[in-house]
């Protein structure tokens, strides 16, 4: 299936002026979901490592 074209409301001009003086990021991210989705690692392997210390010791 092909893609929409869409018309954007700015010239193509405008949008490479904007990006000459604001760099595109090579990632964007939502901080929040990052966040959230590190609180989550942690506590699943809360405890985890002490675990593995006490085994490896």
């Amino acid at each position: 299936m092909a893609m929409a074209e869409r018309i954007l409301p700015f010239a193509k001009e405008q949008l490479e002026a904007v990006a000459a003086k604001i760099p595109t990021p090579s990632h964007i991210y939502a901080e929040t979901a990052v966040w959230e989705n590190a609180l989550a690692f942690y506590e699943i392997f809360n405890g985890c490592w002490v675990a593995l210390w006490i085994i490896m010791a």
